[in-house]
């Protein structure tokens, strides 16, 4: 039998297996990144900062159309349709990436 203080044993599994607890990360997607930086950039004049505000508030309406209709699909009405096969895949519950907003591939 071998014997370990725990304190090697903490200091082993913190450098092999260190595992995070807390709360999930939020996944956002690169446009709405992207945009928002455009509008907080000092550079930009305010013709271009409208302009990049149009786009995210289009880009975030359809996104919530595709999410509305994700969520169509799901309900029980949504499952009832026969001629309609719905398929979606969430890649980032099984993707592990580095520590950034952005998670995409």
């Amino acid at each position: 039998s071998i014997y370990l203080r725990s304190t090697t044993y903490w200091r082993i599994y913190r450098e092999r297996f260190n595992y995070k607890f807390g709360r999930p990360q939020v996944d956002t997607c690169s446009k709405c990144e992207e945009l928002k930086l455009k509008i907080r950039s000092p550079h930009l004049n305010e013709v271009a900062k409208r302009t990049a505000v149009a786009e995210l508030l289009v880009h975030k309406r359809m996104s919530n159309k595709f999410y509305n209709a994700l969520k169509h699909e799901k309900s029980p009405e949504g499952q009832r349709e026969v001629n309609v096969l719905s398929l979606a895949f969430d890649y980032m519950k099984t993707v592990s990436l580095p520590k950034v907003p952005v998670q995409e591939l």
